[in-house]
């Protein structure tokens, strides 16, 4: 199907380009990629599926048309999308030759470079971590730095932070925020998020943390981030330490910060309750009232 895709470009347009080319992806996905995948290997793939949220939707197909075609094949770890200087791409591909004719096409490259552009917010609004890098300048070398450099940094980033986690069987912590990961047995299931994101939430319980809002609610299904096509993703969490585990009264998300009118922020907000005495009680004021600005609770 690839090689008919590849080779059709003046023969298949519109709806069939785009049936045909999902069609290529979801095969390749379950032949090449998912076992790859299975078998603990980086797959690199070019021309996925932003690719398709631009040059199908050039070739006149509606962008929510395309993503539903291909909203079933698995998002990546990150999207690196290149691109450069109008003027640089049209003096490359004057040097090159056109490949398609979505190379020859007058005027294509504008048109191109700025649906990659709209291609990328689409993609970060789905919740994929996209890296936008401009090759006008760089060199090879340079962009495969960049793109090596993105692969590997969120996996070391999560691999420090969970040994540095302090021994959550003493003291008396709370971590909390949003932490970009899911549980294993996050409601989907999601197959772009990679072993070691799920792993980092597993460092919490082998440092002696509880994770508050699965302890008092042990079946719930909520999420705190919900992307542009609707899929949920419970990314902010709230781990406690052992010595806190039973002072635990609630812990319950707020969603109307990301679901109001006023939207103040894209995720909803996270309340924990413990009943422990406060070491240093603060006055509760009305800042507006005082003379002087003093520490207070509201």
């Amino acid at each position: 199907m690839g090689l008919l895709a590849r080779n059709g470009t003046d023969t298949y347009r519109g709806m069939a380009m785009a049936c045909l080319i999902a069609a290529d992806r979801y095969a390749h996905l379950n032949e090449e990629i998912r076992p790859a995948l299975a078998r603990g290997e980086t797959v690199v793939c070019d021309r996925y599926v932003a690719s398709s949220l631009v040059l199908q939707v050039l070739d006149g197909v509606d962008l929510d048309v395309v993503w539903e075609l291909n909203r079933h094949a698995d998002l990546p770890d990150v999207a690196v999308i290149l691109n450069a200087r109008t003027d640089v791409i049209k003096a490359r591909l004057t040097n090159r030759g056109a490949h398609s004719r979505y190379e020859r096409d007058p005027g294509s490259t504008a048109r191109e470079c700025a649906a990659f552009r709209e291609a990328a917010t689409f993609l970060m609004a789905a919740g994929v971590r996209v890296l936008r890098l401009d090759a006008s300048d760089e060199g090879p070398a340079a962009v495969a730095s960049a793109v090596v450099a993105a692969v590997r940094g969120p996996w070391r980033w999560l691999r420090e932070c969970a040994a540095a986690l302090p021994d959550g069987r003493t003291g008396a912590r709370v971590v909390l925020g949003d932490l970009n990961v899911l549980e294993p047995d996050h409601s989907p299931r999601y197959r772009f998020f990679a072993p070691f994101e799920y792993d980092f939430y597993g460092a919490f319980g082998r440092a002696g943390y509880a994770d508050a809002f699965r302890t008092l609610h042990a079946d719930a299904r909520e999420y705190s981030w919900v992307g542009k096509t609707g899929d949920g993703y419970r990314y902010d969490h709230a781990h406690v330490s052992a010595s806190l585990g039973g002072t635990l009264l609630g812990c319950s998300y707020v969603h109307e910060p990301r679901t109001g009118p006023d939207r103040l922020t894209d995720h909803s907000a996270l309340t924990v309750r413990l009943a422990v005495p406060a070491s240093v009680p603060l006055p509760v004021t009305d800042p507006t009232q005082a003379e002087e600005p003093v520490a207070a609770l509201f």
